[in-house]
């Protein structure tokens, strides 16, 4: 990179780690999102590397600030189903995130999940805002939130400024 490059990134510029949505690389790639209402999303390729399961069992880590994701066969009354939706499948797991006090702010992928035979760990540290929350710039348009995830600690006061991590607050416990 180029020295003139390198001082203009180095003014406070972040590289968004979310990629496209879609395109000629996505299927092959795992793509796993969670969003504000508790529904995480897999793609085909994240699915089929989970083994392909009617149901799951979800684990949470506060100590790693991380979602554990587990087949559950067979099905039990703590298992959540797993259904298809679009080109993906979701489990819409909205009492898990209330139980655990996880409050998304808009859409988060998951850049780094860790597939190991027959779970997924999800670090929510590890993630990157694709979409789905706005917030009002003091010129008063619209613009997508900085990118960060918003976990069970930590949620997004909208009258604070919106850059760096100035809008981030305590969740009172």
């Amino acid at each position: 990179m180029n020295h003139e490059r390198a001082a203009i990134l180095n003014r406070g510029f972040e590289r968004f780690r979310g990629g496209p949505a879609s395109g000629p690389n996505k299927p092959r790639v795992a793509r796993v999102t969670i969003n504000s209402k508790g529904t995480i999303y897999l793609n085909s390729t994240a699915y089929n590397a989970l083994g392909r399961p009617g149901f799951v069992t979800l684990y949470y880590s506060q100590k790693e600030d991380a979602i554990a994701v587990e087949p559950a066969a067979p099905p039990s009354d703590e298992s959540f189903p797993v259904t298809k939706k679009q080109m993906g499948w979701v489990v819409h797991a909205s009492s898990f995130c209330r139980h655990y006090r996880i409050k998304i702010s808009g859409t988060q992928y998951f850049f780094a999940p860790e597939f190991s035979p027959g779970i997924v760990l999800l670090n929510l540290g590890e993630t990157t805002d694709v979409g789905g929350y706005k917030y009002k710039s003091k010129q008063g348009s619209d613009h997508p939130t900085p990118a960060r995830a918003i976990t069970s600690e930590y949620l997004l006061s909208p009258t604070d400024p919106p850059d760096g991590f100035a809008g981030l607050s305590r969740q009172p416990g």
